[in-house]
């Protein structure tokens, strides 16, 4: 050796790795430092005049944001993280923003380009979100090959049908936001399918928007407490920003993913969390009087059991819920609202449906083949005569057909006919695994839960929303529970991993 010895750091190898590690934190601490300085000279750039507690909600959850997307995406450590990681930060952000930001303009409104500050807030952040996504793509791009295979081309030709139909919307840029969303959400199951390893990972996507449908569902609970005095005034059912129709939904699937999730949780603190969340989400289903929502919520549970030979346990489950509503119609509000719905007249109508859809169905025939464009039903109460001003079909099937016309309709029917028969496969599969069966029988009770409730509601071809998302989630998740149990049959109880 010369007479000389080794440097220690190449001899020993730990101080490496500590420098290494040091340089890790003095970067990502100089991030931080300049993130917290940019966001401060944001808040002080604001014109006194627009600064707002909405602005400042803005800027807070942007710099939140992105320091979720820093440590997600690797760039503290200067590695490649797990893009499944970074998928699902996006995920849960994409349902869960709907209950940060308060949007509500009206169609003529919006028509003219007057937005308010809310929707601007929230499309900056799916641009951010768009842009992470990007990263990982531009480093992971293998996901790209399936886009127009098996169900996933479904997914993929809906996406680019609705994001070219926005040039016939009346308002393309607002259009255009909403096709951005619905194009991020498509991708990241798209990549997120590409990168399951094992049934650990499916359960780990299916958790992530548990908890995400959780946020939502609570939401507005909080936002009712913190004015107590108007939590029932909107007609006796539970106050707040909120879409009725659309957060009693959202609070049934968050029952179902509680129930899905059930058998596969491998701790007692685990479960209890899901009865908690669960129990809660059945009382939200209430208190938010969606009257479709509540009766596809309950199908679903039992329909559940009944695809688990568990009728009992089906009829014990809905027995339940169904004495906690009526607990709540004696002791709140909602029993009154109940009664003067039922006084009114207006269930012959369907609360005022039955005319919207009867000038839907007329206006579709105008325009069959490629509908109106993406979002356009958005303005309907701009173009047709209506006895109140709706600004969607109130119809996931109608909705579809005004926005995309029979071609959209055709890849909506498409998709969830692969979604029925991946899960039927698995349900049906004699030798088929408990935990694939029972995942399986959740998410079929969730599709038909969704699909029965937007007889009456526009979960699906509009707005993308958190039970849309969910639907086409299930795109990914059926197909890969379908070939992991195929081959979960053929190799016995070996573990399951996808090559």
């Amino acid at each position: 050796m010369n007479g000389q010895f080794p440097h220690p750091a190449v001899f020993a190898g730990e101080p490496i790795r500590r420098d290494k590690r040091a340089g890790s934190l003095v970067r990502t601490g100089l991030v931080l430092t300049v993130l917290a300085t940019v966001t401060a000279l944001a808040l002080w750039a604001i014109p006194g005049e627009l600064l707002s507690w909405e602005a400042v909600g803005l800027v807070a959850l942007g710099s939140v944001l992105v320091v979720l997307f820093y440590f997600t995406l690797g760039i503290s450590s200067g590695r490649a993280r797990d893009p499944k990681t970074v998928a699902l930060v996006i995920v849960w952000f994409l349902i869960s923003s709907e209950a940060f930001f308060m949007r509500s303009t009206e169609g003529d409104e919006t028509l003219h380009g007057s937005f308010v500050f809310g929707a601007y807030a929230e499309a900056s952040m799916w641009v951010l979100s768009f842009a992470a996504l990007l990263i990982v793509t531009l480093r992971s791009p293998q996901y790209l090959n399936r886009m127009f295979r098996g169900p996933y081309k479904w997914l993929s030709l809906y996406g680019l049908l609705c994001l070219v139909s926005t040039i016939f919307s009346p308002q393309p840029l607002f259009s255009l936001a909403w096709a951005l969303k619905l194009l991020v959400a498509i991708l990241l199951i798209e990549l997120y399918a590409s990168q399951v390893c094992e049934v650990d990972d499916i359960t780990r996507f299916l958790r992530t928007l548990f908890w995400a449908f959780a946020f939502i569902s609570i939401a507005p609970l909080f936002t009712a407490v913190l004015d107590p005095v108007s939590m029932f005034e909107e007609g006796g059912r539970l106050g707040g920003y909120v879409s009725w129709d659309l957060a009693t939904t959202e609070s049934g699937l968050l029952v179902l993913l509680a129930i899905t999730l059930f058998n596969s949780s491998r701790s007692s603190a685990q479960r209890k969390l899901l009865w908690v969340f669960g129990g809660l989400g059945a009382v939200l289903m209430v208190l938010y009087g969606g009257k479709t929502g509540n009766i596809a919520g309950l199908l679903g549970v039992f329909l559940f059991c009944v695809l688990q030979k568990k009728v009992g346990t089906g009829l014990g489950l809905v027995a339940g819920i169904v004495a906690i509503g009526a607990l709540i119609l004696l002791l709140t509000p909602l029993g009154a609202y109940l009664h003067e719905y039922q006084a009114s007249g207006l269930g012959s109508t369907l609360t005022g449906r039955t005319p919207v859809w009867e000038s839907t169905v007329a206006a579709i025939w105008k325009r069959p083949v490629f509908g109106y464009g993406f979002m356009a039903t958005k303005f309907m109460s701009t173009s047709m005569e209506l006895e109140w001003a709706a600004e969607k079909a109130h119809n996931v099937f109608l909705e579809v057909l005004y926005n995309n016309g029979l071609v959209g309709l055709a890849f909506f029917v498409a998709m969830n006919a692969a979604i029925l028969k991946n899960l039927s496969r698995v349900i049906r599969r004699s030798r088929a695994t408990a935990s694939f069966r029972s995942m399986a029988a959740g998410c079929l009770a969730i599709q038909a839960s969704v699909l029965l409730n937007g007889i009456a509601a526009s979960l699906f071809g509009g707005r993308v929303s958190g039970p849309s998302i969910m639907l086409m989630a299930l795109v990914g998740v059926s197909d890969w529970l379908a070939r992991a149990n195929d081959r979960e049959v053929k190799l016995g109880p070996a573990s399951v991993v996808e090559s």
